[in-house]
């Protein structure tokens, strides 16, 4: 991941620090005179998880870098699906931010960091399971 230098392609995947994960959304259009904004989803009630944010909203105090994701659609095609609610309600192992912006940008769905964590714990499960089978 690099950086971010403004102003980026709508549809552009971010990502800022949020302690334990890196959230990722998508950059809106450009508005001159205004900051640019991001796109992405959060828990909350149905119907209000996908929010509109500046993007110094977003960062929370956070460095905030390109992900390097791109699917075949132009940028507008991607906020027009990130926008359009057609998406699966948010839940942190089924649709999470992750799964979102690849929703938007047409790829198959999945969570690099949830797997990570999936890995992890099953390291650490097979870790423990064998450190008590040879005490």
């Amino acid at each position: 991941m690099k950086r971010i230098s403004l102003p980026a392609p709508p549809g552009t995947v971010v990502s800022a620090g949020r302690g334990f994960y890196r959230h990722v959304g998508l950059l809106t259009e450009v508005v001159p005179g205004y900051p640019q904004r991001v796109i992405s989803l959060n828990p909350g009630q149905h119907g209000y998880q996908v929010i509109e944010e500046d993007l110094a909203q977003f960062a929370r105090g956070q460095d905030v870098t390109v992900v390097p994701l791109w699917g075949g659609l132009p940028g507008e095609e991607v906020l027009r699906r990130a926008r359009s609610g057609l998406h699966q309600p948010y839940a942190w192992t089924l649709f999470n931010c992750e799964h979102f912006v690849r929703f938007a940008h047409a790829l198959p769905l999945e969570s690099p960091q949830l797997k990570a964590w999936a890995l992890l714990g099953s390291v650490a499960a097979l870790f423990l399971v064998s450190s008590r089978a040879t005490a």
